[in-house]
């Protein structure tokens, strides 16, 4: 079986942030409201990237590294604080679905592992009516197809989440969100609490704004950030 892969053929948003400087400024809210500021540093990783984000919010500094790609003009990223950076096997992965009609996702997926290509696959069976329920979820990457999952996607406090079992074993978890006619997860193995799903798109006020949620917040709103260079 093959998949046909979502990102847009030029990636103009990630070429321009991998070669934007070592370090970019970044200001950003919570989901709870909390203002926070810092750096993120990129470095390229074949056709995604890898990010590492020192923030500080009050008197406490936070350090997280994730990976990004790039699909129709936005970038889709995963970060999580419970990585150790030249480790590839520690990172949170990041998936994006098309909506193209309910029932069916065509994907694009990132995960280190992968050494700079991209992933594709495609869930199927799911209900015709909602993006929320079951689907059995086939993947792909570097010619090789994986053993297929059941994926079921919940609704939770203004985001989503989603599980992959393979029979009643649950192997990867994770959080996300819709954006126009897609749905971008952030997905680790085994699951993780401190998981965050973002959305940067190019801005006036800077390189890039984002939208992002995280797994475990028990607010319904969705944080911000915005890349700003120096």
């Amino acid at each position: 079986m093959s998949y046909s892969l979502g990102i847009s053929e030029d990636a103009h948003m990630l070429k321009s942030l991998s070669l934007a400087s070592s370090e970019i400024e970044v200001r950003g809210t919570t989901p709870e409201g909390s203002p926070y500021q810092g750096t993120v540093s990129i470095e390229g990783d074949g056709d995604a990237i890898r990010l590492h984000w020192s923030l500080e919010s009050g008197h406490e500094t936070t350090t997280f590294s994730g990976i990004g790609i790039e699909c129709h003009g936005r970038l889709c990223v995963a970060r999580s604080r419970s990585v150790e950076p030249a480790i590839p096997e520690t990172y949170p992965g990041v998936v994006n679905y098309d909506i193209e009609s309910l029932g069916r996702l065509p994907a694009t997926w990132y995960h280190p592992d992968l050494a700079g290509e991209l992933g594709s696959g495609v869930s199927t069976g799911g209900p015709t009516d909602r993006i929320c329920g079951v689907y059995r979820a086939d993947y792909g990457a570097g010619g090789s197809e994986f053993p297929s999952l059941t994926k079921e996607i919940t609704e939770h406090r203004g985001r989503l989440r989603a599980k992959w079992f393979h029979g009643e074993v649950l192997e990867y978890a994770g959080v996300g969100f819709v954006w126009e006619q897609n749905l971008v997860v952030a997905w680790s193995q085994p699951p993780r609490q401190d998981l965050d799903v973002l959305l940067y798109e190019e801005t006036d006020r800077g390189l890039a704004g984002a939208k992002w949620f995280d797994w475990s917040s028990a607010s319904t709103s969705a944080g911000s950030e915005t890349l700003i260079a120096r």
